[in-house]
């Protein structure tokens, strides 16, 4: 569908007054409907609760700005499920997810007015300043209203489904946005490890912008995978969001016609959060509400959604290498698995992401093994499997921390290794500059290999 910067101007200037009539729901730009199905015309579309007859001052005009207009029937709801805290019973997936991965249920500890909500884990991201892992749904969701607080504890599954709190806390909320063309929010992961994975969808590739026309997919708490085809990319919708906030008006929203051939609709309550994903696996939008009597759903774009949470997608192409301190045992530890010690347990402080890796052999990569020694109580990478073997001088091998190059290659950077004598501590670093040729009883070693710098892909 070709629409013209001319056409877009002209629904912009109208869309406030349009919205502004009793009984409208949203603005868009789309095919014009006959029958309810579309046709090969491309009309500014007013999409209002029922249509009837309405006094002439208060009628869609058939043209705006020389383009034709249609009227469409659309009711919007916001996809959260809630109940009464004391009426809730199981039902969808509530199954805990260890690892974390998106399309698994999801919601606050508290409860917003006496009642508890569940809605969808969207997928894992990344705090674009610290690297670490972060968990993406709704503002809706994770928020709620005007008494959500940072460090709320969040439950997977939510307490709809099952979950318990403090026992199946996951995550603590850090921050949320609410307008534009945004309804988001993020949490820390605090417990359990995290998977760069949508159940039922796999890893995903990356992000891109929707097209009119785009079959996508979902996977959410409640409706499961259900498909459908971008009907705009030009939605300008206003929905009630109650809980002392009001009616809330987001632009530039994609909306989606359920693929009938395999699901009924796009989504239902209890599926808000989910990642709308495209053919290619590359996550288009971020799911958050529908018309529950059509099927058809909508999504925020899922760039300014990225850009407004300061988080970038965890595509599982890499994954960041964390960087912890324990100064009791004197050890530099490195893991790719943020399970494993999270923000830092066992004497250990989290210090950073050093670098990216691959989870997964890829071309030209080869395995970076990780040592143990009791003794001096250290940890040790190397990616020369010949150095130690299975294990020798004290040596226990623990497995393979990652795959990265053994050889420099475009886009990667060395990973230097130190060995300090009196400390009996192995460390490692992209940045030559943090301890140069050696010092302070640190001593140059080697390049121990090649690797993605921490803003990598």
């Amino acid at each position: 569908m070709d629409v013209s910067p001319e056409l877009r101007r002209v629904k912009e200037e109208v869309e406030a007054d349009l919205l502004g009539r009793p009984g409208v729901t949203g603005v868009d730009i789309g095919y014009k409907e006959v029958g309810g199905q579309p046709t090969e015309v491309v009309a500014i579309r007013v999409l209002v609760v029922e249509k009837h007859d309405v006094p002439p001052e208060e009628a869609i005009p058939a043209e705006v700005g020389g383009h034709p207009t249609d009227v469409i029937e659309r009711r919007f709801t916001l996809h959260v499920h809630r109940v009464a805290e004391a009426a809730f019973v199981l039902q969808a997936d509530a199954g805990a997810y260890d690892p974390l991965v998106g399309g698994a249920s999801i919601g606050p500890c508290r409860s917003p007015g006496g009642r508890v909500l569940a809605g969808t884990l969207g997928c894992v991201v990344y705090d674009t300043a610290t690297g670490q892992p972060m968990l993406l749904s709704n503002f809706h969701v994770l928020a709620v209203d005007t008494g959500a607080a940072v460090g709320d504890a969040l439950a997977q599954p939510s307490r709809v489904d099952g979950g318990a709190c403090p026992e199946s806390a996951v995550g603590a909320l850090a921050r949320w946005s609410l307008g534009g063309s945004v309804d988001g929010a993020v949490a820390w992961a605090t417990r359990r490890g995290v998977a760069c994975q949508v159940a039922g969808i796999g890893a995903l590739a990356g992000t891109a912008a929707a097209a009119a026309g785009t079959p996508v997919r979902k996977r959410g708490r409640t409706t499961g995978l259900t498909f459908g085809t971008v009907d705009t990319v030009d939605l300008t919708v206003t929905l009630d969001y109650g809980d002392g906030i009001g009616s809330r008006t987001l632009n530039h929203q994609v909306g989606m016609r359920p693929d009938t051939s395999r699901s009924a609709r796009v989504g239902g309550a209890g599926d808000s959060g989910s990642v709308v994903v495209d053919g290619a696996n590359r996550a288009v939008g971020l799911y958050f509400a529908g018309d529950d009597s059509s099927g058809y759903g909508i999504a925020n774009p899922i760039g300014p959604v990225l850009a407004a949470l300061g988080v970038t997608l965890c595509s599982g192409t890499t994954l960041p290498f964390y960087r912890y301190w324990s100064a009791a045992a004197t050890d530099h530890f490195y893991t790719a698995s943020w399970g494993e010690l999270n923000r830092g347990r066992g004497g250990y402080v989290l210090d950073g992401v050093q670098c990216r890796l691959f989870p997964a052999p890829a071309a030209g990569t080869v395995a970076l093994h990780r040592y143990w020694n009791p003794t001096v109580r250290d940890h040790f990478y190397v990616a020369n499997f010949d150095e130690l073997g299975m294990g020798k001088y004290g040596w226990a091998y623990e497995g393979v921390a990652g795959f990265v190059y053994p050889a420099p290659a475009p886009g990667t950077v060395p990973l230097h290794r130190y060995w300090n004598e009196a400390s009996g501590d192995h460390f490692y670093t992209t940045s030559f500059g943090e301890l140069g040729a050696g010092g302070h009883g640190w001593n140059y070693e080697s390049v121990c290999c090649y690797v993605l710098p921490a803003g990598g892909p």
